[in-house]
This record gives C-alpha cells, structure tokens and sequence, in this order.
C-alpha cells in the first residue's frame, strides 16, 4: 500500500486492514493500522505519523521522517533496521522487544521505549538522541551519540545506557544497572536503583551529589580523566569499587 496526501492527511486507522507493505507520505499526519505482519518503507509526515499492527511483526525498514512518531507492535517485535527520524518525540512499542541494533533513531528528539514482554535493544552507536526513558521486561539497552538525558528506565533484567555526556535524571531499576559517559560527565541527579551490580563510567568524572545509589547493591564508579562524587548519605551500597 502506497497512501499519499500532499495537502492533508492519511487515516487508515482500522486495525482490520490487511497490509504487508506500506509506504507514503502526508503534509499533515499519516495514521495506518494493521492486523498482520507490516513491513514499512518510506514514510513522511508533516505533524504525526501513527503505525500500529497486531500482527507479529512490525518491521521498520525503510526511513520514517515526522516531528512525533509511534510504532507500535501490539502482539509481537517491532524491529527496526531503517531509520526514525523525529524532533519531537519517538514512542517505539514492541509487546515481544523492540529490536534496532542495526537501525538508527534520529532527530535529536526525545524517545520512549517500551516492550512488556521482551527486551528493547537500540544499541547503534550512531543514534542522535536527547531524552530517553522506557522498560523491558527483560533487559534495556541504549546508545546514543550525543549528549542524553535520561528520565524513567526500569528492565527486569539490565539496563545499560552509553553516550558521550550522560545525565541520569529520572529513575533507573534494574538488578544490573550499566551508566557511562564515554567521553564526557556522567552526572547523577535522579536515583538508580539496582539490587545486583551498577556500573557508572564517567570519563569526565561523575557528579552524584544530588542524586541516590540504592538497592543494596554493589556499586562501581570510575572515571579516567575526573572525580567521583557519590557523597548523598541517603544512597544505599552494600559492595563498593572504584578509580
């Protein structure tokens, strides 16, 4: 299916449709529901573009281009091998993971990722995001190649988080907890609530003063080139290492 408006919208929001290939383009927002597997192709949207299936795959293979974006994977994977580019906001949903290892999220926008019964995994060092949050049932994983912002985060398993600066503002839960800065600050200001391990890197240093270690865990916090700061007397660390 090819659906174009170039002075309008595109709504074929029925979740009956039966599509297995979907491209298109709208000035205002594009919106498509689907009931079987979907691969999508070139889409661009001028406001929101909306894709949904409850088939068992949603497979974004093409390039994805509108200010807010969703895809959404109601009973199955949403992988992702192309490219979402959006400014404003990125809602990607897979009920059985969100996979896009090898596809790119762009814009500089800010991105929610969420599986309730798989893992998200939106490790491509190439992805220009500014906020992230999310959960996964089982384990979370993301890089990114700018400076990030990280709000609320909870996996049932890992959760780790790389970028060049790193600020952890929201609340990050998981056993294993991995932050790391890679060549800036990694700067703590929300809590990371890890009852396993957490990991924080900063190569710039790590600045924790506002923020809490909790779970009872053990922690390790290391910086190559600048200090560590985890001084809050709220946190809650069993096992503790460090440089």
């Amino acid at each position: 299916l090819s659906a174009i408006s170039t002075g309008g919208s595109v709504d074929l929001s029925n979740g009956s449709n039966a599509i297995a290939n979907l491209s298109g383009s709208a000035s205002a927002s594009f919106n498509v529901g689907d009931s079987v597997n979907l691969t999508v192709g070139a889409v661009t949207a001028g406001t929101t573009a909306v894709i949904a299936t409850s088939g068992s795959t949603l497979a974004m293979a093409g390039l994805l281009t509108a200010p807010t974006s969703t895809l959404d994977a109601s009973a199955g994977t949403l992988s992702i091998t192309g490219t979402v580019s959006s400014t404003a906001t990125a809602t990607l949903k897979g009920s059985l993971g969100v996979l896009g290892s090898t596809g790119t999220i762009l814009g500089n926008g800010s991105v929610s990722a969420i599986s309730s019964g798989g893992s998200v995994d939106l490790s491509n060092g190439s992805n220009a995001i500014a906020n992230a949050s999310g959960s996964a049932s089982a384990s979370y994983s993301l890089v990114d190649s700018l400076t990030l912002t990280l709000g609320n985060v909870t996996a049932g398993t890992t959760a780790s988080v790389s970028a060049p600066a790193l600020t952890a503002a929201g609340s990050i839960a998981a056993p294993t907890v991995s932050l790391t800065a890679s060549t800036g600050t990694l700067g703590v200001t929300g809590t990371i609530s890890s009852t396993a391990t957490a990991n924080l890197a900063g190569v710039g240093g790590i600045s924790g003063a506002t923020g809490t270690i909790l779970g009872g865990g053990s922690l390790s916090a290391i910086s190559t080139g600048g200090s560590v700061d985890l001084s809050n007397g709220s946190n809650a660390i069993a096992n503790l290492s460090g440089s």
